[in-house]
């Protein structure tokens, strides 16, 4: 078999591998309040794992205006008893998309409210405050810091047998 062809099938592999370790993360949750929607992705799975950082990003739109830019978000997160965890992080944006970084500390359901508004500093697009509810479920137990899927670490096994076939090959020569 020639080391191209080789290569081939192994990357090919590779990319399969790559997007279905990533298939998950197209899923979101969205809430709508008037002509408002925001979509909430969390990664790097999308069910968090107690223990370990997770990434919430949001992303907000409006139907009566095409961009919404430059807003400021109060996000509060609350265990399933009403304990507030975050209370009221204020992350300012000059898009419509936003970030930010938490950890859970256990397994169980868990609220996310964001308060939207328009910055004070902005004289452009301009909208009443609107509030929107997330829920989701932490999953028990650590997992690992790289979230990576099975296929993925097959993947990568495969590579590595692979370049050490060619090596190995190059040197018998």
């Amino acid at each position: 078999m020639k080391k191209t062809t080789l290569f081939s099938i192994l990357l090919i592999i590779l990319v399969a591998a790559l997007v279905s370790a990533h298939e998950d993360e197209a899923d979101h949750a969205t809430a709508i309040n008037n002509s408002f929607s925001e979509d909430l992705g969390l990664f790097p799975t999308e069910i968090p794992t107690a223990g370990t950082t997770t990434i919430l990003s949001f992303q907000v739109s409006n139907t009566e205006f095409p961009k919404v830019s430059h807003i400021d978000s109060s996000v509060t997160i609350s265990d399933a008893e009403g304990n507030i965890l975050k209370e009221n992080e204020l992350i300012h944006t000059h898009g419509n998309a936003y970030s930010m970084i938490f950890k859970f500390p256990k397994a169980g359901e868990y609220t996310i409210q964001t308060l939207i508004e328009p910055s004070d500093h902005y004289e452009g697009t301009q909208f009443d405050p609107v509030i929107m509810d997330f829920i989701i479920e932490v999953a028990q137990g650590e997992k690992t810091s790289s979230g990576a899927s099975p296929y993925l670490l097959g993947a990568s096994i495969i590579i590595i047998l692979g370049l050490i076939f060619l090596i190995w090959k190059k040197k018998k020569k």
